[in-house]
C-alpha cells in the first residue's frame, strides 16, 4: 500500500491505493555553480548554500537567519499576519532576464522554519540564460537582487 500526496488550490489530500506513476526520465548534465554572495537585509542574512542547474531546471537552497526569524508573526499559523510576513521575506519567485515569473515558482518550494530558517526551490527553466530570484515580495530592490546563469 503507497500513499499519494495531492497538493493544490491550498489544500492537500492523501489517497492510499497501489499506484503506478509514468514518467519519462531524461538525463543532462547537473552543473553546480558557485554560490551567490549573501543578501543582507535590515532584519536578516539569507546565505545560499547550494545552487545546482540543468538546461531546463535550478536547485537553489539557502538559510536565513536574523531577528527575522524570531518575528512572533511567524508564531500565529495560519494568520492573516503569518501569510504576509511569509509572502513578503520567506517566499522565493523566479524570472526569466525579460521579467516573465517561471510557473513553477508558485509550488516548487519548502520553507523550514528552524534556526535557521531553510530554504528550498525548485524550479523550471525555458533555457540557458539569465534569471533572477527574488527572495520575498518585499526584497525587489536591486541590492537583493540574485542573479543565476544557466549555461
Amino acid at each position: 500500500m503507497q500513499k499519494l500526496w495531492l497538493d493544490g488550490a491550498g489544500q492537500t489530500a492523501e489517497l492510499s491505493g497501489n499506484w503506478t506513476l509514468h514518467a519519462t526520465v531524461v538525463a543532462e548534465p547537473v552543473h553546480v555553480l558557485p554560490l551567490p554572495s549573501p543578501v543582507r537585509t535590515t532584519n536578516a542574512v539569507y546565505t545560499f548554500t547550494s545552487l545546482r542547474v540543468t538546461s531546463t531546471a535550478v536547485h537553489i537552497e539557502w538559510t536565513i537567519t536574523g531577528a527575522l526569524t524570531n518575528d512572533p508573526r511567524l508564531d500565529k499559523h495560519g494568520s492573516e499576519d503569518e501569510r504576509l510576513l511569509t509572502r513578503a521575506y520567506f517566499l522565493p519567485r523566479l524570472f526569466d532576464s525579460a521579467g516573465h515569473e517561471t510557473s513553477s515558482s508558485i509550488f516548487g518550494y519548502g520553507i523550514t522554519f528552524a534556526q535557521p530558517v531553510m530554504t528550498e526551490f525548485n524550479g523550471y527553466v525555458s533555457g540557458p540564460g539569465r534569471y533572477r530570484l527574488q527572495l520575498g515580495d518585499a526584497l525587489t530592490a536591486p541590492a537583493y537582487e540574485v542573479w543565476i546563469v544557466v549555461p
